[in-house]
């Protein structure tokens, strides 16, 4: 997805609260030219962590089972 030049990829991703035992849903959107994301909890909806810069991530590592 591109708006105004920027970029972004959205996953829509599950992640198992071992601690609560639910299933949580979150937003991912993934910046690659800034290597940063941000997440958003879809239940909640609301921002669960604000855009951050990550290096070490990349696009392939955004993968069904990752």
């Amino acid at each position: 997805m591109t708006t105004l030049g920027i970029e972004k990829f959205t996953f829509e991703v599950d992640w198992h609260d071992t601690q609560a035992d639910i299933i949580r849903k979150y937003r991912v959107l993934y910046y690659p030219v800034t290597s940063e994301i941000e997440m958003f909890d879809v239940k909640l909806n609301r921002i669960f962590l604000k855009k951050v810069e990550i290096p070490t991530i990349a696009l392939e590592d955004f993968y069904i089972g990752a």
